[in-house]
């Protein structure tokens, strides 16, 4: 059981990273991008797609995904330690 914990720990970090590179790669598309033209009304503005939302958009998803990863591993940790497992 516990080497299931470890590996559950181990591709939650991993996906943690991934997820940190990915809100990197966003940010970097988004600061290289020419500023387009903006639109007439500003509340219409916030619709318009922004360079790199597709990765920092991905990236919040891997971070979802790391920390349900993490939470299965703590309660696979707490019942194994009741004795439970």
């Amino acid at each position: 059981m516990r080497g299931t914990i470890n590996k559950l720990v181990g591709v939650s970090i991993s996906l943690a990273c991934l997820a940190a590179g990915s809100f990197y790669l966003g940010g970097r598309a988004a600061r290289e991008a020419a500023p387009g033209p903006q639109p007439a009304n500003p509340f219409a503005g916030q619709f318009t797609g922004e360079p790199g939302d597709g990765w920092v958009l991905f990236g919040g998803f891997l971070l979802l995904v790391a920390v349900a990863l993490i939470a299965a591993g703590l309660m696979l940790r707490t019942q194994e330690g009741r004795g439970q497992g």
